[in-house]
């Protein structure tokens, strides 16, 4: 919807977006961001991240992308303050103060300790005595730790047994106890690589519509993996996402499929190939006349 929305709203004069397409768009992610976030903070920060890399390609002005981020700042807190309604005094766990989830709070008690838990008391996360509430960092951890940096093979994994969510939210330290560091930069470069791959492809296109949607699927995959990442290593607070193609779940693997299948559908019709200046015209000719926006970061 969003590439769909800036390619209509092309500045083709100044390959930039027209104050009513990033109006637009912000509003898409705003109403959105509001559907998710009762249910996950992080999905809709992926949602927001994914819309401000469209805008950037697309060549929306970096002072139209400040004025964004501002208002999505200024919405989610506006939401976390009048939504939260917390009612219990701040408790302590291993020293780190936690709120007490009731009904009336929702998921914010869930958000706000996590990150109060992220932050922690200062001390190492190996001083810590394992919990109901840590024991999915503190294993994973563990496993990583247990993976060194060439780990101890496929199929060999200690922590896969007691470690929650190995098959999904966790999959990562998995990953990098079977496999260890090498293992896990190999699959941190090659989510980077499809994201390169991508770049490369929405550099080629003729149309504006093309690269942004080539661009939002290639995103939409790689900051979930990175997210994913930064979870599991401890870089940020817990929150279920899981590893687009390795982890375990039908419908992330149907929706990731889905998003393949549109970069590659770019990649094979869209995308400059040697075409003839003849056969490029022709399609031009065959668009709307809204959607005959020029790619901005087509490298001639």
């Amino acid at each position: 919807v969003i590439a769909l929305i800036m390619s209509k709203n092309h500045n083709k004069h100044t390959a930039g977006v027209y104050n009513r397409g990033v109006i637009m768009s912000a509003m898409i992610v705003a109403v959105f961001g509001g559907l998710l976030i009762k249910q996950g903070l992080t999905n809709t920060l992926l949602l927001m991240a994914i819309s401000m890399s469209m805008m950037i390609v697309g060549g929306v002005e970096w002072r139209k992308l400040i004025v964004v981020g501002v208002v999505y700042a200024m919405l989610a807190g506006i939401f976390l303050l009048f939504g939260s309604g917390r009612e219990s005094a701040p408790a302590t766990v291993d020293g780190a103060p936690v709120v007490e989830a009731t009904q009336t709070e929702g998921r914010h008690g869930t958000w706000y300790n996590r990150i109060m838990r992220h932050r922690g008391d200062g001390r190492p996360k190996y001083e810590y005595d394992i919990n109901a509430e840590n024991r999915q960092e503190m294993y994973a951890y563990m496993a990583q730790a247990n993976g060194g940096v060439f780990g101890v093979m496929p199929g060999n994994s200690r922590e896969t047994a007691r470690l929650p969510l190995a098959f999904s939210d966790y999959i990562y330290a998995i990953v990098i106890e079977d496999t260890g560091l090498v293992g896990g930069i190999v699959v941190l470069v090659l989510y980077l690589w499809l994201l390169a791959r991508a770049s490369s492809i929405a550099s080629r296109c003729q149309r504006v519509f093309s690269a942004l949607l080539v661009i939002g699927m290639a995103v939409m995959i790689v900051y979930q993996a990175l997210f994913h990442m930064a979870i599991v290593s401890g870089l940020a607070p817990v929150s279920g996402q899981p590893l687009p193609l390795i982890s375990k779940g039908g419908s992330s693997i149907i929706v990731t499929s889905i998003a393949f299948g549109v970069m590659l559908s770019v990649s094979r019709h869209a995308a400059l190939n040697g075409a003839k200046r003849q056969e490029v015209k022709a399609e031009m000719e065959s668009l709307p006349e809204n959607l005959r926006g020029e790619n901005p970061t087509m490298m001639q």
